[in-house]
């Protein structure tokens, strides 16, 4: 978890969420990796959610570059 203060975020900071769990893929069924975050980018808060899959390739939703 990270807190970002200042700014357009929150004067008090905000905690940015970091979750990375697994489920299953909905074409091979096999366990995937799936993600949602939260990221301060240009004092904003961005969400990105998603799931990918190892095994078939298949990919739903975006993950944000490193920072």
């Amino acid at each position: 978890m990270t807190i970002v203060y200042g700014g357009c975020v929150e004067p008090e900071g905000w905690d940015l969420a970091d979750e990375h769990t697994t489920a299953p893929c909905p074409s091979c069924r096999v366990p995937a990796r799936r993600w949602f975050l939260e990221r301060c980018e240009g004092g904003c808060i961005n969400t990105y959610a998603g799931l990918s899959c190892s095994t078939c390739g298949h990919v739903e939703g975006e993950q944000p570059d490193e920072p």
